[in-house]
């Protein structure tokens, strides 16, 4: 009997182990076998011009490449080329011409590149915070026009400019110049903006943030921008940024709460400057599904020119999302901030609540501090994907509409230090976390918008619905 169970355990073991000796055997064809690359052809980019894309590729002309190792390559080379957000769909292919030669066809459908688009946002923080906490006040919202022109002379330069009233008055422009340099690695984009309040938070009280409104504009602010991009490779970026922000409230915001901009000021003006270092290996930006991204940024909030504003802060961000089984994923986000000195303005430190620093069950409150670090995980399963045909098709442009469903669970936790405005809320200075479920919708350009039930540690739970839940924001 022994014997036996012997014979069946080891015949159990080869059939585990036959797929694995049988990809080594593959693997070892790839290893001797080559080809070299003797051609790229482009088709579709009417008005990308060919260096746009070629950038973007791993592969060049006359490589030698392993024959195993080619279909993975031209793959991740497809992925890159989509992330550049120019076109609808890409397709490469390798096509074979002799047993050591091969040439890789390149096919992609332009996007739609100019829109004049109206605004209806919301000026609060999420949607269940205007639809729950304020009653879905149509005061609270933003409209206007934005006007983006992107790939200006098929170079992938984008000009956009924002006429915006209602809760906030916005007035910007931003001009953005890619591919300069001998290596077409740098980037710089100036902006400018005029931006005007007559309702804004002025304090925090029990995690929530508190309201004066006026008849005439409580905050008005002007900010000038230059950012310079260095791509160092396909995947490390170094960004440096300098800015200039003159700011100004109204008296009775600065008696309310003198650490507006401290010891009771009304005007703040500073320089900002700002590096951050990238390392991207994301398969597809704006949701990903395999591989990682890490962030690391120094930021200076004053540059000795002023003394309105003094402090410096440090941030970390990494992703790593992974297979687990078919159509089923994982993902695993850790983010940091530590903010120096301890005395900060009201309205330049802020932890969780605000831009892309979200913690899903909490999403009624704000958690002011000084430092924070956050651990969020998710599965998600794939249960949905279809194109659908366009009846209206724009100029010949977005003929399908991809649709994508992800089922999702996932977990969260943070914790906020905060050592200076302690007194406004009781979720500093302890950890909170939160679970729940929910459907993730990806749809055309990547937009994508969620439908989740979370329950917080407060005993708190409820339906809530995103449009930018990025674990990877750079919002701040």
């Amino acid at each position: 009997m022994s014997s036996t169970v012997q014979k069946m355990g080891f015949l159990c073991l080869l059939l585990c182990l036959y797929p694995v000796l049988q990809a080594a055997g593959q693997k070892t064809d790839a290893r001797t076998d080559t080809v070299v690359l003797s051609e790229i052809l482009l088709s579709g980019n009417k008005k990308t011009e060919d260096f746009v894309i070629l950038r973007e590729m791993d592969l060049q002309v006359g490589d030698t490449l392993l024959l195993g190792e080619l279909e993975t390559i031209v793959q991740l080379d497809q992925n890159r080329i989509y992330n550049s957000n120019l076109f609808e769909e890409v397709s490469c292919t390798i096509e074979q011409i002799s047993a050591g030669e091969a040439r890789v066809l390149v096919q992609v459908v332009e996007r739609w590149y100019t829109f004049l688009l109206p605004i209806f946002e919301l000026s609060d923080r999420n949607f269940n915070e205007w639809w729950v906490t304020y009653d879905h006040d149509l005061r609270r919202t933003e409209y206007g026009l934005r006007f983006y022109q992107y790939n200006v002379r098929g170079h992938d330069e984008v000009l956009s400019a924002t006429i915006q009233f209602g809760f906030t008055k916005n007035l910007s422009f931003s001009y953005r110049f890619p591919n300069l340099g001998k290596r077409k690695q740098w980037t710089i984009t100036p902006g400018v903006a005029r931006i005007l309040n007559s309702n804004i938070p002025y304090t925090t009280t029990e995690n929530q943030l508190a309201f004066y409104k006026h008849d005439s504009y409580v905050r008005k602010r002007w900010a000038a921008t230059f950012n310079v991009d260095n791509r160092l490779d396909l995947h490390r970026t170094a960004k440096f940024e300098i800015s200039y922000f003159q700011n100004e409230i109204g008296d009775t915001i600065a008696q309310m709460n003198p650490d507006y901009f401290l010891n009771g000021d009304t005007k703040q003006q500073y320089l900002f400057a700002k590096f951050l270092y990238a390392r991207d290996f994301r398969d597809i930006v704006n949701y990903p599904l395999k591989g990682s991204l890490m962030r690391i940024s120094v930021s200076r909030y004053g540059l000795g020119l002023f003394k309105d504003v003094n402090f410096t802060s440090f941030t970390f961000n990494y992703s790593k999302y992974f297979p687990i089984a078919k159509r089923t994923y994982g993902l695993a986000n850790f983010k940091a901030k530590l903010s120096l000195p301890e005395v900060q303005p009201y309205f330049n430190q802020k932890a969780l609540g605000y831009g892309g620093n979200h913690l899903r069950g909490y999403e009624y409150y704000v958690i002011d501090g000084q430092r924070f670090l956050m651990l969020r995980s998710s599965i998600r399963q794939e249960i949905f994907y279809r194109k659908i045909k366009n009846p209206f098709p724009i100029g010949g442009k977005i003929a399908n509409i991809p649709l994508s469903i992800y089922l999702k669970g996932f977990a969260e936790s943070a914790y906020v230090q905060d050592d200076y405005y302690q007194e406004n809320g009781q979720l500093a200075n302890r950890w909170i976390s939160s679970t729940g479920i929910g459907l993730d919708f990806v749809t055309f350009y990547d937009s994508v918008w969620t439908l989740e039930y979370s329950r917080n540690r407060e005993g708190e739970s409820g339906i809530f619905v995103h449009f930018l839940m990025n674990y990877d924001s750079t919002r701040e």
